[in-house]
């Protein structure tokens, strides 16, 4: 019954993969795959995030689905108040079972154009941003199993019979890939601020196929994000923001909120405690509630650390009992005292 369970899961799991980028909660580890336009957009001059997600880990074990981040910002200003931000980053999502490998190295910039100032606690960016990099997918198939290794005196799967396949594994070429977005950060006080962008990703459709002669182009995802920075005093705030994309036929909306303490100084503690409601229409058509997230985040100058954790509340529940996704992220922050320009935290 339990293997019954697991190859339903990876049954239903399938219809969502098709095209699908691979999704994480926490998007400020590597900011730039929600949009390019968030290079350079943080408080400080240089970053560095990483990222970890497993994926029904306590149900599939060693065959999880897993996912690996590192992305590097730096940022500069010019004497008029404008930012320039630079990004590299890389990315890595597999499944130990088939070997099934999605990789991708970008290089980005953002310009942040200031476009209202009233006093020092107050102004307004537009960004646009812009990625570049190359990606490449792999499959094996010697962990697999195909419809002619079906024994059927056993009734069983038999590995040991020939699957009757003439490819053992397959790497797709190198391809091109280009993302672009644009964004908008209003700092109006020093106790609230918005943002509101948008993004387009693989914009000029690579080819993806593992076949050599053949075209599978991955489909363009759109993105639209925004979100606000309120706090009550100068300890106590909360964090509200969203998320909507499109990929191909799949359509998600993520609605969620932190909220966040700090302390008063430079050394101080502070912490987040969020939650999040991800819907999808994978199943139905519409949108529907897929998945909740409970977020933890702690923070001490320059060290930021978070774990989410995510579980299903969709039917797939009857599958995987509930269970979901486990997230960490790590984030240094390197700050230079002539250089803190107000950012809203991007809270996802």
């Amino acid at each position: 019954m339990k293997n019954l369970g697991i190859w339903g899961l990876f049954l239903l799991t399938s219809c969502v993969l098709n095209s699908q980028d691979y999704r994480y909660n926490f998007a400020n580890s590597s900011s730039s795959q929600l949009n390019p336009a968030l290079i350079g957009a943080f408080e400080g001059d240089f970053k560095i995030g990483l990222q970890y997600r497993n994926l029904f880990g306590t149900l599939l074990q060693e065959d999880a689905f897993k996912g690996y981040s590192i992305a590097v910002d730096y940022k500069k200003s010019d004497q008029r108040g404008n930012f320039m931000g630079w990004n590299i980053g890389a990315h890595q999502n597999n499944h130990p079972r088939s070997n099934f490998q999605k990789s991708e190295i970008m290089v980005g910039f953002a310009y942040h154009k200031k476009i209202a100032s009233s006093n020092r606690s107050n102004s307004h960016y537009l960004t646009a941003g812009f990625q570049a990099g190359i990606g490449q997918h792999r499959l094996k198939t010697n962990q697999l199993w195909f419809s002619n290794q079906w024994d059927i005196d056993t009734e069983r799967i038999n590995l040991d019979i020939q699957n009757g396949e003439n490819w053992a594994a397959r790497t797709s070429s190198l391809f091109p890939d280009f993302q672009a977005g644009i964004l908008w950060t209003g700092v109006f006080n020093k106790d609230f601020s918005a943002y509101l962008g948008g993004s387009g990703y693989h914009v000029a459709q690579p080819n993806i196929s593992l076949f050599e002669g053949n075209t599978y182009q991955l489909e363009r995802r759109w993105v639209l994000h925004g979100g606000l920075n309120y706090y009550f005093n100068k300890n106590i705030g909360v964090l509200p923001s969203f998320i909507w994309m499109n990929q191909s036929y799949g359509t998600s909306l993520t609605l969620g909120n932190y909220l966040t303490f700090k302390g008063n100084g430079y050394d101080e503690i502070g912490f987040r405690l969020g939650a999040f409601l991800h819907q999808s229409n994978y199943w139905t058509g519409r949108l529907r509630p897929e998945s909740m997230a409970v977020a933890v985040m702690i923070q001490r100058d320059p060290i930021q650390f978070g774990v989410n954790y995510e579980f299903t509340i969709s039917e797939l529940s009857a599958v995987n009992q509930g269970r979901g996704a486990v997230e960490f992220q790590l984030i240094l922050v390197f700050k230079n005292s002539e250089n803190r320009i107000k950012y809203p935290s991007i809270s996802f």
